[in-house]
């Protein structure tokens, strides 16, 4: 898959509003809030993902690939560009999962602490992080996780800040 957001994107817009309910059901929908904007130099545009307007705390906007579980291959990397302005308690960069609300099913997640540390992970197969290495606020940081038959490693602007010698991959058959 490869997204240069020129004004358009392969992916659905949506988003959800959190409700403070416990896990099962599958979160309300709301009005997604994204704009597109400039990328970074040489990489066409980039697509801002904002919470929803007038929804609690804890709702988010997101994108949605169709074909389902795309990160749930024997080898694998993602990669992309993100500029981040804060930390927050924490910001979900990429999942995985069933539905926004599911208990169970969340094969893969990649995420920046409110410290800015990046971690990934994949249910029963690997789990790393940056230690002290963390992705800068505002300006255009390259992040990528990578899995496979010699194991996972994780990267910010090119460097390897974490790793893990586990073999596996992103489990299937969760939905996505």
């Amino acid at each position: 898959l490869l997204d240069h957001f020129d004004g358009a994107t392969s992916a659905t817009v949506l988003a959800y509003s959190e409700t403070g309910a416990a896990c099962g059901s599958a979160k309300p929908s709301a009005t997604p809030n994204s704009a597109y904007g400039s990328g970074p130099n040489g990489l066409s545009q980039a697509l801002s993902l904002n919470p929803p307007v007038g929804q609690p705390a804890g709702s988010g906007t997101y994108l949605q690939y169709p074909g389902g579980q795309l990160l749930s291959q024997a080898n694998g990397t993602i990669e992309f560009w993100t500029y981040l302005t804060t930390y927050g308690t924490g910001v979900g960069l990429v999942q995985q999962g069933p539905f926004y609300g599911s208990c169970a099913g969340w094969t893969f997640g990649m995420s920046v602490s409110a410290t800015g540390q990046l971690s990934a992970g994949a249910w029963a197969a690997f789990n790393m992080n940056s230690g002290t290495n963390t992705v800068p606020l505002n300006t255009w940081t390259h992040v990528a996780a990578s899995w496979g038959s010699t194991g996972a490693k994780l990267y910010i602007n090119g460097v390897q800040v974490g790793s893990d010698v586990n073999a596996g991959m992103p489990a299937s058959g969760y939905g996505g």
